[in-house]
């Protein structure tokens, strides 16, 4: 199974068809969806000239599998299309709550297929079975499966042969819920990133904490009534991953608009005294009316009595834009350079701010600005050099991250904390993500090799690493 994956990602492809022949046989038990573009992702991963395929037809040579499953393989690495699956369609990967996993696929040649899976079983006293309209190998509780025009992998830790192919005949027959008609399907289907995940609200209840998170939610909102559908895109020296809320229900879309009132577009204020060069967290809050939300929803049930001292007076007074910002870290100390602006109606804040930092900061109250300095070198209200503007951020909630900050980090780290740290600082550059509205944000990380595709980069490691 490792090499039929390995063999999945070195697809070499061309066209992609808009109705992929499996869609008929979701399984309408599903509470995930996994959409994969094998077609980008090949293109993406520079396989034919970036020397994974070199790499892997050597390793192949060298192994001492039967002569038959090597010729099989070799056949195959060299041109994808001998493995019998069209890999320039689509996968979908659906996932049940009882953790069955099917993976689904567009057929192109059935009798490669059956040639590659008899090469790989050469010797094997199981062999291919060709029963009920198609032809299936089962092994581990694992089961392949595939006639003329899709090819199924379901897996499960329970199920007995005959389970697996009770369930590949309704499968195969159509005995499922249509689902390619549903709205959150399609916005899946329509996706143009190298991945996608559905997850229908449905899955969230096996959370450990679902029940609690229910409880924190309005009356009349239930998370059955949703889908979060996440993009996976990725463009040269960078990657992006959107989330979105797909709802028909009322309950949900007003919750979403009550949730967007609480927050607005962020302005210019302060924005110059957060730099490029760190950490920086902006957002524009109405004050009161996220506690008022808070309280509604009982989410001020669940701090304690010290955070709810903090919280309240701090949004009753917040009324405008926030930010907070970290430029550097002390390389002998490691202690942050922290800044925090806030608009605000009055110097409550700032006094219970007093009350709690002390001396370890500048803290004061000026023309509705609230300001926390703890830095040996910023001065409140001070413009900072490469400091953002208006053009630099996205949404009413927004957070960014400059990798350099963690240079000093890696001098004062040992062993695996350095290396994770510092394969983290040469491989991206930085990071934002941010909220834009209606039940939409987006993540997207740029990477210091802007001439590369990340799964490019990936690739590059992969091929250092096998010997």
């Amino acid at each position: 199974m490792a090499i039929l994956v390995a063999l999945v990602l070195v697809a070499l492809l061309s066209s992609c068809s808009d109705s992929p022949k499996y869609l008929d046989m979701l399984p309408d038990d599903a509470i995930t969806l996994v959409r994969l573009d094998v077609k980008q992702m090949t293109e993406q991963s520079n396989f034919e000239k970036g020397g994974l395929k070199d790499k892997m037809l050597k390793l192949v040579a060298e192994d001492n599998m039967p002569a038959e499953a090597k010729k099989q393989i070799e056949k195959v690495v060299k041109d994808p299309a001998e493995l019998g699956i069209d890999l320039r369609v689509p996968m979908m990967v659906s996932v049940t709550a009882d953790q069955e996993v099917t993976l689904f696929a567009e057929m192109h040649n059935a009798d490669k297929l059956k040639d590659f899976i008899k090469g790989l079983n050469a010797g094997n006293s199981k062999k291919l079975t060709e029963k009920d309209g198609f032809t299936y190998y089962y092994a581990n509780r694992a089961m392949i499966a595939f006639n003329d025009d899709v090819f199924c992998f379901g897996a499960a830790e329970s199920q007995t042969e005959q389970e697996a192919i009770d369930k590949m005949k309704d499968l195969f027959s159509g005995k499922v819920t249509k689902m390619k008609d549903r709205e959150d399907v399609q916005k899946l289907l329509a996706s143009d990133g190298i991945a996608q995940m559905l997850i229908f609200g449905e899955a969230l209840g096996s959370l450990p904490k679902a029940k609690q998170m229910a409880e924190m939610m309005p009356k009349g909102v239930n998370m059955k009534d949703a889908s979060f559908l996440l993009n996976l895109s990725s463009q040269k020296g960078k990657a992006s991953l959107s989330y979105e809320v797909i709802t028909d229900s009322k309950e949900w879309k007003d919750y979403i608009a009550k949730s967007d009132e609480m927050v607005k577009p962020i302005d210019a204020d302060y924005l110059e005294y957060i730099s490029k060069d760190g950490f920086a967290l902006m957002a524009n809050c109405a004050g009161e009316k996220l506690l008022n939300y808070l309280q509604d929803s009982g989410m001020l049930n669940i701090m304690n009595g010290e955070q709810e001292n903090i919280i309240k007076p701090f949004l009753s007074s917040l009324d405008g834009n926030i930010v907070v910002g970290i430029d550097k870290i002390d390389e002998n100390s490691a202690k942050p350079s922290f800044v925090m602006y806030a608009k605000t109606k009055n110097d409550s804040f700032s006094k219970l701010a007093n009350e709690n930092l002390g001396t370890m900061g500048e803290i004061g109250y000026k023309d509705n600005t609230t300001y926390i300095i703890m830095s040996n070198t910023e001065k409140p209200m001070t413009p900072t050099k490469n400091g953002f503007s208006k053009g630099d951020v996205k949404g009413s909630l927004y957070c960014y991250v400059n990798f350099d900050l963690f240079k000093p980090v890696i001098n004062m780290s040992s062993g695996m904390d350095a290396i994770i740290i510092k394969s983290v600082y040469d491989v991206f550059s930085t990071a934002e993500l941010y909220y834009l509205g209606e039940g939409k944000c987006e993540l997207t990380v740029s990477m210091r090799d802007s001439d590369k595709y990340p799964l490019e980069k990936i690739s590059d490691y992969i091929v250092s690493e096998m010997k």
